[in-house]
């Protein structure tokens, strides 16, 4: 299965923006303020937020759009995302500035000075899922998708919520893989395996093949299979949990 971006939620440490790398989100509001972490990077790359929002780079932004400063001067970064986004923006806001930085993160390590945010599992949740890419099947060097980062006042709450949320990007991912896959890689043989395997999560997986399946009189569907070179099966999921 593809691997989600791994996210990690810490204690807010504004003397480690300097020297983060790969990309540094920042949040503003959409009538220009800043939290913390937006007034050091403002001083660190010497004005460029206070210049950006005085400019008017915010007219027209909508919450959860980015803006994007590239090679910001003063910091170790190659990109700084400026993020439009209320501090207690709802949780789908929260997700769509999130699908907007994953989008722009690619493969590149992310950190996000959350700072007050009231929702920033579901920003990382957003970013997550937008930086999915299947490459399963892909010649040549496969990219790692590193690290986000999500600096936070208190790391325990953010990782309480969104740790359902990670078993949500989970599986997520395994239904994008097998949508993905080629037919003539995901047989209904390898299909079943996938289903299988899902019993070590406390599905209960019954797999009838053929046999069984003309016994119970299911001759529509065997007729889907019939010159196929892969077996029928009707796999049965439960979750008693």
């Amino acid at each position: 299965m593809t691997s989600p971006a791994s996210v990690r939620f810490v204690e807010t440490d504004l003397d480690a923006i300097a020297t983060a790398e790969g990309r540094v989100a920042v949040i503003v509001t959409p009538d220009g303020k800043l939290d913390p972490g937006g007034r050091r990077v403002n001083r660190l790359t010497r004005g460029a937020l206070a210049r950006l929002i005085e400019g008017g780079a915010l007219d027209g932004k909508e919450a959860g759009d980015v803006i994007t400063l590239d090679w910001p001067s003063g910091l170790a970064a190659r990109a700084l995302d400026v993020v439009v986004l209320p501090r207690n923006a709802d949780a789908e806001t929260s997700r769509r500035a999130g699908v907007a930085l994953g989008r722009a993160k690619g493969d590149k390590p992310l950190t996000l000075l959350g700072g007050t945010l009231k929702r920033p599992a579901e920003v990382a949740l957003g970013a997550v899922l937008r930086a999915y890419d299947f490459a399963a099947h892909k010649t040549g060097d496969i990219a790692v998708q590193e690290d986000i980062i999500v600096m936070v006042r208190d790391p325990g709450a953010a990782e309480a919520a969104f740790s359902p949320l990670r078993e949500v990007a989970e599986g997520v991912f395994l239904t994008r893989d097998l949508v993905n896959a080629p037919a003539n890689h995901l047989t209904t043989t390898a299909f079943v395996a996938e289903i299988e395997a899902l019993s070590a999560l406390g599905v209960k997986v019954t797999v009838l093949d053929e046999a069984e399946m003309e016994r119970l009189g299911m001759g529509a569907l065997l007729c889907v299979g019939q010159g196929s070179t892969s077996p029928s099966h009707l796999a049965v999921m439960e979750w008693q949990g």
